[in-house]
């Protein structure tokens, strides 16, 4: 009887660590990755920390709270999560702020390519040297800050530094890559410029 009693502790126990799978690319199992886990670490970039505790949204009113009038072309293209973080730095001893990097997970890849393809998400030129994700562009109308843009697998990336010098672009830049070598999917990064 105890072998019995064993056999079957073993069999319910495989069958619960079975369940707990770490499903990589998101969606159902207690191993869903969020947008949020993306997030660089502190010093992951060096000299680049969090400014206090990342920001979430998992429904469309908290989307709404956290993002107010623009979460509507994440909305209409499958929304799923968003992660919001701040990061502080230092550029040539003054302190400068990435405000805010926005991760989106967009359910499907199509949508992603549906939300950064619509021009409600962000404008910009084409950044083809060296992208980072399936297609990514810069945006440089900002009077002080740099935006970048960009969607690999079903993530639509957003990424703003308040100060507008070349180093700044290489800083975000970095994050952005950062980012695409930890998501799944096809990135264009080569490491030599594109033509």
């Amino acid at each position: 009887m105890r072998t019995i009693a064993k056999l079957t502790l073993i069999l319910v126990a495989g069958a619960f660590l079975g369940s707990c799978s770490n499903d990589e690319n998101g969606g159902g199992g207690s191993g869903t990755i969020f947008p949020w886990d993306y997030f660089p670490g502190d010093n992951e970039i060096s000299g680049w920390v969090k400014d206090g505790a990342a920001e979430s949204a998992t429904t469309t009113q908290e989307l709404w709270d956290l993002i107010d009038g623009e979460g509507q072309v994440y909305i209409d293209h499958g929304f799923s999560s968003c992660g919001r973080q701040v990061y502080d730095g230092e550029l040539q001893g003054s302190a400068v702020e990435i405000h805010y990097l926005y991760i989106y997970d967009q359910a499907t890849d199509s949508n992603a390519a549906d939300v950064y393809d619509d021009p409600r998400s962000g404008t910009g030129s084409p950044w083809t040297d060296n992208p980072a994700g399936t297609k990514a562009r810069i945006n440089d109308t900002g009077l002080d800050s740099y935006t970048i843009d960009f969607y690999q697998s079903k993530y639509f990336v957003k990424i703003t530094i308040t100060r507008k010098t070349s180093e700044a672009l290489d800083v975000i830049k970095l994050f952005c890559h950062n980012i695409s070598d930890k998501m799944p999917g096809d990135s264009n990064a080569t490491g030599l410029p594109l033509e």
